[in-house]
C-alpha cells in the first residue's frame, strides 16, 4: 500500500510532468494536430518517471502505465484540438473484411478494446462486443468515433446464445477473455484466461483470432493479430493465446487458463476457490 509520503511524491512528480507538457504544447501550438500529438507523446514517454506513478496509484488490475496515461492525455488533447482522433492501425497491410466476418476475436482488458473495434470497423466489419456489466463502453465508443455503435452482449451465463446469433449474422465478436480472482490467503490477484470463448469457437466452428492492442513510440495504437490453428483443442488455443500475449510484451503475467463461469459465478471481484485451480492446471487436456 502506498504511504501518504509516497503518494505526495508521486503527485508532485506528476504536477512537474504536467508543467513540462503544458510548456511544450504552448511552445509548439503552431504544429498540426497529428504532429503536436505525436511530439507531445514523445515528451511523456521520455519523462516516464514523472507520469507513470500517478497512473498506477489506483490500478487494481495492473493496466499498463502507458495505456492509462495515454487515455488521460487523449481526453485532454481532444479538448485542446476537437478534430483529434486517436491514431489506430492494424499491423497487417493485407487485411480483408471477408477474413474476419463471423469470427471470434479474443483479447484482454487494457483500455484499448474499443480501439480494436474501431480498427475493424474501418475495414467494413460489423462489430459485436462481449462485455462485463458497467464497463466504460459508452464514453469510449464516442471517443473512438465508432459509428454505428457496436452491438453489446452482456457477459453472463446466457451470452453464448447471443454470441452464436452474432456470428451467424457474420458479425465479428470481440471478447475480453481475461479475469482476476482474489486470493485472500496470499493477498494477491490471480490472472486467468477464460477458456469459454475458445470452447465457443470450437463448438460453432467459427474462425478464432488472437488480438492485442498496444501503443507504439509514435503514440499510435497498433492492433496485433494472429489466426489460431483450427485443429487446436480449446485448451491448447488458450495456451497459445497466452504465448501470443507474451510475444507482444504483455506485462501482467503470469497467466493461467481457467473457466470464467465456474471460477466467478458470473460475479465481479470473485474470490479464489481452492477447487478453481483444477481447470487451469488441466486446460490442455
Amino acid at each position: 500500500m502506498n504511504s501518504d509520503k509516497n503518494v505526495a511524491l508521486i503527485e508532485a512528480k506528476f504536477r512537474e510532468g504536467q508543467k513540462l507538457l503544458d510548456s511544450f504544447i504552448g511552445q509548439n501550438s503552431s504544429l498540426g494536430t497529428s504532429d503536436l500529438f505525436r511530439k507531445s507523446w514523445h515528451v511523456i514517454v521520455k519523462n516516464k518517471a514523472l507520469f507513470e506513478g500517478v497512473a498506477l496509484l489506483r490500478n487494481r488490475f495492473d493496466i499498463e502505465w502507458d495505456n492509462l496515461v495515454y487515455f488521460q492525455f487523449c481526453r485532454f488533447f481532444e479538448k485542446l484540438r476537437p478534430d483529434f482522433v486517436p491514431p489506430i492501425r492494424i499491423d497487417r497491410p493485407d487485411i480483408s473484411m471477408e477474413e474476419f466476418c463471423g469470427s471470434t476475436l479474443v483479447t484482454v482488458h487494457n483500455l484499448l478494446e474499443i480501439a480494436i473495434a474501431r480498427a475493424f470497423q474501418k475495414i467494413g466489419l460489423e462489430i459485436t462486443l462481449v462485455s462485463s456489466p458497467g464497463i466504460r463502453l459508452p464514453g469510449h465508443i464516442r471517443f473512438f468515433r465508432l459509428a454505428p455503435a457496436p452491438l453489446i452482449i452482456r457477459r453472463d451465463r446466457n451470452c453464448m446464445l447471443l454470441m452464436r446469433d452474432a456470428v451467424q449474422l457474420r458479425r465479428a465478436l470481440i471478447v475480453d477473455v481475461d479475469y482476476t480472482l482474489y486470493d485472500p490467503e496470499a493477498k494477491m490477484l490471480h490472472r486467468r484466461i477464460g477458456i469459454n470463448s475458445f470452447e465457443f469457437s470450437k463448438r460453432t466452428r467459427t474462425p478464432l483470432h488472437y488480438v492485442f492492442a498496444k501503443i507504439d513510440v509514435e503514440g499510435e495504437i497498433v492492433v496485433h493479430l494472429r489466426k489460431a490453428n483450427s485443429e487446436d483443442s480449446a485448451g491448447h488455443a488458450a495456451q497459445e493465446f497466452i504465448r501470443f500475449l507474451t510475444t507482444n510484451d504483455f506485462r501482467r503475467g503470469p497467466l493461467s487458463v481457467g473457466d470464467w463461469f465456474a471460477d466467478t459465478g458470473g460475479k465481479p471481484n470473485a474470490v479464489l476457490k481452492k477447487s478453481s485451480s483444477l481447470r487451469a492446471s488441466n486446460a490442455d487436456g
